[in-house]
């Protein structure tokens, strides 16, 4: 019998994750991502009255937009992260790393999605099992805890997109 809560996936994905002191609060986890889009900007553009002019300031505006979204990714520590295998769900993950973790620490989770543009996210949770499997590494099984819903629909949303792309690829 299947006691999961949500769909999982094995996958490669970056992330980086840290120990959180017993003594500090836990935060609720969030999306990383710059709050505008070009796109936004797109009907106030068509009233310039200059077609050429709105395509030139759409385009500055979208590429302002990169810029301006690595800036937030970057600030938020999303850099120089490693590629973990992982199982993920939108109830935890299990990880398997070098560093030794123990059964009630709490962490903190950066990961990055491999979606297109890529979904950043930072999430807080608790180890509730680990598996030495190899002479140097262990399985980590994390419990998200403080999760929203718009991270929770991410994680959901990736999973199922990922699952659908491992069966067309078998058939």
């Amino acid at each position: 019998m299947e006691k999961r809560e949500y769909f999982r996936v094995h996958d490669v994905i970056k992330l980086s994750i840290k120990r959180i002191p017993e003594s500090d609060p836990i935060p609720l986890s969030w999306q990383v991502c710059y709050p505008h889009c070009a796109s936004d900007y797109y009907g106030t553009l068509e009233k310039v009255g200059n077609e050429e002019l709105a395509k030139i300031l759409l385009s500055i505006i979208q590429k302002l937009d990169v810029i301006v979204n690595y800036i937030c990714v970057e600030k938020a520590g999303f850099v120089d992260m490693n590629y973990y295998s992982v199982n993920l769900s939108a109830g935890g993950i299990n990880i398997k790393m070098k560093e030794v973790y123990e059964i009630g620490e709490k962490v903190e989770i950066k990961l990055i999605l491999p979606t297109i543009p890529p979904t950043y996210l930072i999430c807080y949770g608790e180890v509730i099992r680990k598996d030495d499997f190899e002479t140097d590494k262990q399985a980590v099984a994390i419990k998200f805890i403080n999760m929203t819903e718009d991270v929770r629909t991410a994680i959901v949303r990736y999973v199922l997109n990922k699952q659908r792309q491992l069966l067309a690829e078998r058939m």
